[in-house]
């Protein structure tokens, strides 16, 4: 029988501005995506749709940091992650080599969105229905910001299954295919937070152990000050000799 870990209050609120700075970063770099197809679809009517979609991205992007910032403050949160580019390839959002509606086909694309942000509404409902600290104005942001996923989600199904409607054996196969990169993207990610938490751990025994060895030094210096006589008592210590 494993022990239920029993978090703190605080302990449970900087998860929860945590998993609202995560949104944000996935939220912005979703909007980078969906403005690149955008550019490279020949579809005019395909493009308003990705254009729309990444506006809202960024909006969802801007209210989650928002959020976050409010919370921490409000709770007096410090040493939180800040929002950096560099977070986007570290996490894996985006692809240093290739955006995703160049490397994938249409088909592909229309499935993996669809997957995607079905999962990102499902992981964020269950953040927002928790014990929460939100307050009634921030519930009702993030209401809006489901109603909003919930549109994408509806279109994308809308494309997937003209997919599925073509050639169902295909659909069966993206299917599976996304179900498996979404799993193994989750593995990754639980890692990168243990080793984040292995990292910060032998971050603080490095420092106390650095400030341990410079106690013992300024000791050790002390000592050896008191033990040497100064420059005048010496040189008359030597002139005594002669």
């Amino acid at each position: 029988m494993f022990k239920q870990v029993v978090r703190t209050p605080k302990q449970t609120t900087r998860m929860q501005v945590e998993a609202l700075l995560d949104f944000s970063l996935a939220e912005f770099c979703s909007g980078i995506e969906m403005l690149q197809a955008a550019k490279r679809t020949s579809n005019t009517n395909l493009a308003g749709g990705f254009i729309r979609h990444a506006l809202d991205e960024y909006r969802h992007a801007y209210l989650f940091s928002s959020l976050a910032k409010n919370i921490a403050c409000r709770n007096n949160l410090i040493g939180l992650q800040r929002f950096l580019p560099k977070h986007a390839f570290i996490k894996r959002y985006l692809n240093r080599s290739s955006y995703l509606f160049e490397s994938m086909s249409f088909d592909r694309f229309t499935i993996f969105v669809a997957i995607s942000e079905k999962y990102a509404a499902d992981h964020f409902s269950d953040v927002v229905d928790r014990e929460t600290v939100f307050n009634c104005e921030e519930k009702d942001i993030l209401k809006s910001i489901l109603i909003d996923e919930g549109r994408h989600i509806a279109f994308a199904n809308n494309a997937a299954q003209k997919v599925n409607a073509r050639n169902w054996v295909k659909y069966k196969w993206l299917v599976a295919i996304e179900r498996i990169k979404l799993f193994q993207r989750n593995v990754n990610s639980r890692f990168e937070r243990f080793h984040a938490v292995i990292s910060r751990f032998f971050l603080r025994i490095s420092t106390i152990l650095v400030i341990v060895l410079m106690y013992f030094m300024k000791k050790n210096i002390k000592k050896m000050e008191f033990k040497y006589k100064d420059l005048d008592e010496m040189k008359k210590m030597s002139l005594d000799l002669y």
